[in-house]
C-alpha cells in the first residue's frame, strides 16, 4: 500500500526527531522503537479510523509481554494543511522523544526499573498501566526475591496486573 501524504510528513518529522536519538521505524508503519536492551521503547503516532492525521503515544514494551503498555501525549492533529500538519508533527515527535528520554532515565537499569515501577504501584494513584507482574519480574531477575513473589503473588490473587 502506497504511503499516504500526510504518512509522509510524519514519518519525515519522526525521522528528523527520533532517528538521531537511536529509534527505528517498524516497517512502513507509524511505529518507532528502539532496543533499550531489557525492553523497548516505543513512540507511536497512531491513526484514526475517522479522519487523517494522528494522535500521539509513548510506550513501553517488555520481552515477556508482547502488549505494548502506552501513554497518551498528545491528542488528535487533523491534517488540514501541509504545512500546519508538519509544524504539528514536528512538535509531536519533539514530544515523543522527550517522553522517550524520559523511560530512558527510569528505565536505565534493571534494579532502576524496579525501584521506578515499585514507586508507582505504591504511589496514592498508581497508573494504570504499571504492572505487578512485570515488577515482580524484574525484581526476580536481579534477585530480589521476596519483593518477586510478593508482586507475582498479588497479580496472580487478585487477578490484577
Amino acid at each position: 500500500m502506497a504511503e499516504t501524504e500526510h504518512g509522509r510528513i510524519i514519518a519525515q518529522a519522526a525521522k528528523a526527531i527520533l532517528r538521531p536519538i537511536g529509534f527505528r521505524r517498524k516497517g512502513l508503519s507509524r511505529v518507532w522503537f528502539s532496543d533499550e536492551g531489557f525492553w523497548v521503547n516505543i513512540v507511536e503516532f497512531q491513526s484514526s479510523a475517522w479522519a487523517r492525521g494522528c494522535y500521539l503515544n509513548s510506550g513501553i514494551e517488555w520481552p515477556w509481554d508482547p502488549s505494548i503498555v502506552y501513554d497518551r501525549l498528545a491528542d488528535f492533529i487533523e491534517f488540514d494543511t501541509i504545512e500546519r500538519f508538519a509544524f504539528l508533527t514536528i512538535e509531536m515527535a519533539e514530544q515523543g522523544a522527550a517522553a522517550a528520554q524520559r523511560n530512558r532515565s527510569r528505565f536505565k537499569t534493571i534494579p532502576q526499573a524496579v525501584d521506578a515501577l515499585i514507586a508507582d504501584l505504591e504511589s496514592e494513584a498508581p497508573p494504570w498501566h504499571v504492572s505487578r507482574t512485570d515488577a515482580g519480574i524484574l525484581a526476580g531477575l536481579i534477585g530480589r526475591l521476596e519483593i518477586a513473589e510478593t508482586y507475582l503473588r498479588s497479580a496472580t490473587e487478585f487477578g490484577m496486573d
